[in-house]
C-alpha cells in the first residue's frame, strides 16, 4: 500500500507482481533443492498471514489502480467533448465564412508571391466561376489558369502593376480585360492589400469585380468628356477612378502611367505637392468622400499662381451614389484680371 501512495498503482502493482513472479520462482527453486538451508523457518501460520497479506496487497493495488483508470478514462472523454464542440464552432465558422464571401460580389482571393516569384491563390471564392467561367479549384492549383484568360495585350501592364504593388505594399488597384472561358469579353477590377512574410514573399487578400457596364459607360460618354474645356475625373466608392479627361491629365501634369494605374490615392499624392494649401486640399477631399452626397464649389490656388475652380457632386446611378464626379476649371486668368480691377479701383479710391 507504501508503495502505491509512493509510486502510484501502476509502479506499485508493477512492483507486487514483479514480487510474487520472484517468490514463486524461489518457491520452485527451494522445492528442488537449488538453495541453500533458510535460516529463518516459517510456520505454517506465519506462511498463510504473508500469503493473505499479499493477497489483500494486490486487492488494494487493483483498486487503486481501477481508480486511476476511472478518472483517467474520465479526462479522456472530457477532452473528446471539448475537441468535439471546438470542431463543431470550427465547422459552423467555416460555413459562416463561406456564407459571406458568396454574398459579395465577384470574387474574393488570398494570392501569395515568393520570394522566388513563384505565385500562388491558396483561396479563391466560387464567384470567379461567374467573371470568367473558370473554378476556384482550378485556380487554387494553376494561377495560370486565371492569368491565361486575360486578354493578350493587357497580361504585361497587370503583371507590372502587381510587382509594384509588393516592391512599395501599397494597395493595388488595377482594370483589366479578359476573355471569359466561354469567349465573352469582360472588364475586371482588382484591389488588394499587400503585407510582407518573414520569408521574404508577400501575401495580398483582395477582390476582383466585374465592371464591364461602367466601362461600357464611360466609353459611351468619353467623347462628351473630351469635349469640355474642364478637367474632369470620376472616382466610384472605393477610391478607383472609372473616368477621366485629357484634358485633367494635362491640367494636373499627370503622367499617363500612373493615370492608367487608376488609384485615387496614388493621383492624389502626386498633386498635393504642386498645391500652395495641400492640408487644405486634402481635407475638403476627405470631407467629401466622407458626405457622398454633398456638392461643393472652391478655389484651388497653385505654387505657381495658377487657380483652378473645383467643382464635385455625387454621381448616381438609379438613384443610388456610386461614386463622384470632380470638374477643374483654369480661372487663372479671369482672377488675375478679378484682382487688378480690385487694385486699379483701390488705387483710385486713394487718389480722389
Amino acid at each position: 500500500v507504501g508503495a502505491g501512495v509512493l509510486l502510484g498503482p501502476r509502479s506499485a502493482f508493477g512492483l507486487a507482481g514483479a514480487t510474487i513472479i520472484v517468490g514463486i520462482g524461489l518457491a520452485i527453486a527451494d522445492g528442488r533443492g537449488w538453495l541453500p538451508p533458510p535460516t529463518i523457518t516459517h510456520t505454517r501460520t506465519s506462511v498463510a498471514i504473508i500469503a493473505v497479506a499479499a493477497f489483500v496487497m494486490l486487492v488494494l493495488l487493483m483498486q487503486l489502480n481501477a481508480r486511476e483508470l476511472r478518472a483517467a478514462l474520465g479526462r479522456a472523454q472530457r477532452e473528446l467533448e471539448e475537441r468535439r464542440l471546438a470542431e463543431g464552432a470550427l465547422e459552423a465558422s467555416r460555413r459562416e465564412y463561406e456564407e459571406l464571401v458568396a454574398s459579395v460580389p465577384g470574387a474574393v482571393y488570398e494570392f501569395r508571391e515568393g520570394p522566388d516569384g513563384r505565385m500562388s491563390f491558396p483561396f479563391m471564392s466560387e464567384g470567379i466561376r461567374d467573371l470568367v467561367g473558370v473554378g476556384a479549384d482550378e485556380v487554387e492549383r494553376d494561377p495560370d489558369v486565371l492569368f491565361g484568360r486575360v486578354a493578350p495585350e493587357a497580361l504585361d501592364a497587370l503583371r507590372e502593376s502587381i510587382r509594384a504593388s509588393h516592391v512599395a505594399l501599397v494597395t493595388w488597384h488595377h482594370d483589366f480585360p479578359v476573355i471569359t472561358r466561354e469567349g465573352v469579353p469582360r472588364w475586371l477590377r482588382g484591389r488588394s492589400v499587400p503585407a510582407a512574410l518573414p520569408d521574404g514573399g508577400v501575401v495580398c487578400h483582395g477582390d476582383l469585380t466585374d465592371i464591364t457596364d461602367q466601362r461600357q459607360a464611360v466609353s459611351l460618354l468619353q467623347p462628351a468628356l473630351e469635349s469640355t474645356a474642364d478637367g474632369i475625373l470620376v472616382v466610384d466608392n472605393g477610391g478607383a477612378v472609372t473616368g477621366f479627361n485629357k484634358r485633367f491629365l494635362t491640367m494636373w501634369q499627370i503622367p499617363s502611367d500612373l493615370a492608367e494605374s487608376r488609384d485615387d490615392q496614388r493621383l492624389l499624392q502626386f498633386v498635393v505637392d504642386q498645391l500652395a494649401d495641400p492640408e487644405a486640399f486634402l481635407g475638403k477631399v476627405r470631407d467629401l468622400y466622407a458626405n457622398p452626397d454633398a456638392i461643393s464649389v472652391d478655389a484651388l490656388r497653385f505654387r505657381d499662381g495658377r487657380v483652378f475652380e473645383r467643382y464635385s457632386r455625387p454621381q448616381r446611378t438609379e438613384g443610388r451614389t456610386v461614386g463622384r464626379v470632380w470638374s477643374f476649371r483654369n480661372v487663372t486668368e479671369s482672377r488675375l484680371a478679378a484682382e487688378e480691377r480690385r487694385r486699379l479701383e483701390l488705387q483710385l479710391f486713394e487718389a480722389q
